[in-house]
């Protein structure tokens, strides 16, 4: 075949192939500053691409990358990271529960979050609930003790070994993060970063004991100053492309009493949505939401047709986490994460 005809059949083909398809997971390493005290075996970053490799609630996964104290990792996405109905994205330590700790607490190695759309960076702000320490070594601290930190939530999603879903923080763990959150930063209002448009996620050991949270207390973790946290995954839940403005929206949140609350809505209305699709977890433990109302745990607040809002009733006597998802009948999806102290 002449070469020039072989050049064009070659061309042709590329163009007509189907585009990678994109990864809902961190792909990419932008910068890896690790602080004091990681071990050569956790020294790699690019273990952090690709999605969770969690190994379940009583274990620590070992596919991790170590921060060091007061290291950081700042992550890249072939996906563009949208502010979208619910939780928008998912960090993965490696925390986990003993499996005699009463009441329920894990192992804990806390993190600052962070977004960029190309610039600076905005943090979440964070609300720190374990108590004032100091507290023993390797003290374990509530499920729900951190909110807008990740860490406290085990792994189990593992995109090598199971089918856990690891987009939905209900069944899969982790710690959600909602965009909206940021909406009142300073660097937002100010047009430095669009949270329709977030392009990078670092991820910055919090020094237990030393740094405080967006309050000015000091946060207290498992480690102490002298440990760090290990990344295991950056998962995306709403990006460019995937938001829609039909999906539904899963909004967990508390009231003026405290109390938690369960919003969910759709603009098609409530009958669009698949109740054989929503899901409800605390501690990662699966509850029937039929179940709940049968048991007076959830009870109607407010309802329109196209919202229904519930409310969490009683108490553990502990933090722990809520998660909850849902479906609409053409598969659109949103779920929501809850630090309850």
């Amino acid at each position: 075949m002449d070469s020039k005809i072989f050049a064009a059949l070659v061309a042709a083909i590329s163009l007509c192939a189907p585009a990678a398809a994109q990864e809902a997971f961190a792909t990419a390493v932008v910068d890896y500053l690790p602080g004091p005290g990681v071990l050569p075996t956790f020294a790699d970053p690019a273990t952090a691409l690709h999605g969770p490799r969690g190994c379940g609630i009583s274990c620590g996964a070992l596919d991790v990358v170590t921060l060091g104290v007061g290291g950081q990792l700042t992550l890249g996405f072939d996906v563009v990271i949208q502010d979208g109905p619910g939780a928008d994205l998912i960090v993965y330590e490696n925390p986990f529960q003993a499996d005699e700790a009463v009441p329920p607490g894990t192992f804990t190695e806390v993190v600052f979050v962070e977004v960029s759309s190309g610039g600076p960076f905005a943090r979440f702000p964070s609300d720190y609930g374990g108590g004032a320490g100091p507290f023993s070594p390797y003290a374990n601290f509530g499920w729900g003790a951190y909110d807008g930190l990740a860490s406290a939530v085990p792994t189990l999603a593992n995109v090598r070994t199971n089918t856990i879903d690891p987009l939905n923080p209900t069944v899969a763990g982790g710690t959600a993060f909602d965009l909206a959150h940021l909406a009142n930063d300073p660097l937002v209002l100010a047009g430095r970063v669009n949270l329709k448009a977030i392009t990078r996620v670092r991820l910055v050991d919090c020094v237990g004991g030393i740094d405080v949270d967006s309050n000015g207390d000091t946060i207290w973790d498992s480690g102490g100053s002298s440990g760090s946290a290990d990344i295991d995954a950056v998962s995306v839940i709403n990006y460019r492309g995937l938001v829609d403005s039909q999906q539904p929206t899963v909004d967990l949140h508390v009231d003026a009493q405290d109390r938690p609350l369960l919003s969910i809505s759709d603009p098609d209305g409530l009958l669009d949505l698949d109740p054989n699709t929503l899901l409800i977890s605390i501690n990662l433990v699966p509850l029937s939401w039929i179940e709940l109302l049968q048991l007076g745990v959830l009870t109607l607040e407010s309802a329109t047709p196209e919202s229904v809002v519930l409310r969490v009733n009683g108490s553990l006597g502990h933090s722990y986490v809520l998660a909850a998802s849902i479906e609409d009948l053409d598969g659109h999806f949103s779920t929501d994460q809850l630090m309850v102290k």
